[in-house]
């Protein structure tokens, strides 16, 4: 249980999410906080993080209103280079390249639910 409450927390706020903030969270220290997510999940809190913070750009970049620049600072970027980097490395693509695969082929007459 202790493991879900850090791991929503990261959840709740990917730009400041640290390994001590969720270690807090989760009524935990940080080593031990480690230690259990290599233990419970197979990877790492970094790993974690990151997949969180990927996750969440591919949502928030299927609205294409939102600006990449704002989507990278939205997740805890301190710039568009790094988080175009960050996000080729997991996807195998740039965020705009995404983005428009992303919204061409989706339905926006259909209701999502």
């Amino acid at each position: 249980y202790a493991l879900a409450r850090a791991a929503a927390h990261v959840r709740a706020d990917l730009a400041a999410a640290t390994a001590a903030s969720a270690a807090r969270a989760g009524g935990m220290s940080e080593r031990t906080l480690l230690r259990r997510f290599v233990s419970e999940t197979g990877g790492t809190f970094r790993d974690y993080l990151h997949a969180a913070r990927m996750v969440r750009a591919m949502d928030l970049l299927l609205d294409p209103t939102a600006r990449v620049t704002d989507v990278a600072l939205a997740l805890g970027y301190e710039s568009l280079a790094a988080f175009s980097r960050a996000f080729r490395a997991y996807s195998g693509e740039s965020p705009r390249d995404f983005r428009a695969r992303g919204v061409e082929g989706r339905d926006t007459s259909a209701p999502i639910g």
